[in-house]
């Protein structure tokens, strides 16, 4: 399915914005009663890195366009504040070439999920970037922008300006989540509809941190001493925020008694997209992993 792909692009001499199929058992995954067609997101998943954007589905049978229900439209805020203190103008350093935050806006834009993609900032050059990217811009008050105010207080802030209807789903993407890939968007919305009150991107830890080590004065010490003996094999996956987005009803932004951590899934990312960046050298590692795996002048 996907060699033949590969092979229609080559011979078209482009990527389509939108494919089409008449026959397409391989990309559904159930047929409902009243003979509505469920595409296989797996499906999709595997063709994404070929950068078609979205995915409509025709069946000459009876002629009618089925979506999946994680491509109903979602609101994207990005909240982008103009004073990093670890890397100056982070959000809007460029990046490869371009403004930061132009990564991330690019791949919601071309993901087709979002109705609006809202940039919340302080800072009138981020604004007039992100204004000329194709975002819309929500000006936030400097009590909103200092070091201390969290992403949640930013998304909750621009949930209730913005009088979303309680069930909206809305997805806070950080301005710096260069690995930001469509399928990932596309499987954490289909996780929050599916029931998930919170959706983050993850990543595994490549070593069990129940055998991990604390320092204590000039020694080592096991966090959890029981656990030392153990076979590596026999202890639980554990897994760490990736921090690329966060996926929740609008309803639940709202509510300040919730966090992240209740009730959440996950959508799991490779260890080589699963990448912080809070330094120059942070920064600068990411431009070359970025070069090498997703993106070709």
């Amino acid at each position: 399915f996907c060699d033949g792909h590969v092979s229609a692009f080559a011979f078209f001499g482009g990527i389509p914005q939108s494919i089409f199929y008449d026959n397409a058992k391989i990309a559904v995954a159930r047929i409902l009663g009243d003979k509505t067609r469920i595409s296989n997101f797996d499906t999709f998943r595997g063709l994404s890195k070929f950068g078609a954007s979205r995915y409509h589905i025709r069946y000459w049978q009876s002629n009618i366009q089925s979506w999946d229900a994680s491509l109903e439209k979602s609101v994207a805020i990005i909240p982008a504040r103009g004073g990093s203190k670890r890397i100056p103008r982070k959000n809007i350093k460029p990046f490869c070439g371009k403004p930061a935050l132009s990564w991330p806006i690019s791949v919601a834009q071309e993901s087709g999920l979002f109705d609006q993609i809202i940039v919340s900032t302080d800072d009138p050059e981020i604004a007039q970037i992100a204004q000329n990217i194709g975002a819309t811009v929500l000006m936030r008050t400097p009590e909103l922008s200092d070091d201390f105010t969290s992403s949640t207080d930013v998304i909750r802030d621009t949930v209730a300006r913005m009088d979303l209807p309680p069930d909206t789903s809305v997805c806070c993407i950080y301005p710096t989540a260069f690995f930001l890939d469509q399928a990932d968007l596309c499987l954490g919305h289909k996780k929050l509809l599916a029931g998930a009150k919170w959706v983050l991107t993850v990543g595994q830890y490549p070593t069990p941190i129940d055998r991990a080590y604390k320092r204590v004065g000039q020694s080592l010490v096991p966090r959890a001493p029981a656990m030392m003996s153990k076979r590596s094999q026999d202890l639980a996956p554990a897994f760490f925020d990736a921090g690329q987005f966060y996926w929740a009803m609008a309803k639940t932004w709202l509510d300040a008694e919730s966090h992240v951590w209740d009730g959440a899934d996950g959508v799991e990312l490779p260890l080589d997209r699963a990448v912080d960046i809070d330094t120059p050298a942070d920064w600068h590692s990411a431009e070359k992993l970025f070069k090498l795996l997703m993106y070709t002048p």
